[in-house]
């Protein structure tokens, strides 16, 4: 989780409601408790990871077949994934 922590601003566009301090977790930003969130509910329904788009596997996460898939018909329909 810490190193998917410190690389995930180089390849997101955090904004400033991202970066807000997190009311829940103190130290955090808000959406390094979304990160802790869809790593810790993984397996309820609707979270990507339970639904096969994402897979998470001895502490690395990495988008599947499915998930690619999805984010590709969602760019071609001009929606943003």
């Amino acid at each position: 989780m810490d190193q998917l922590k410190a690389a995930l601003p180089a390849y997101l566009d955090l904004g400033r409601e991202d970066r807000a301090p997190s009311c829940i977790r103190q130290g955090e930003q808000v959406w390094e408790q979304q990160l802790r969130n869809f790593i810790n509910h993984r397996l309820k329904p609707g979270n990507p990871i339970k639904e096969g788009l994402v897979s998470f596997m001895d502490g690395h996460i990495a988008l599947t077949p499915a998930g690619r898939d999805q984010i590709t018909r969602q760019v071609l329909a001009g929606r943003q994934p």
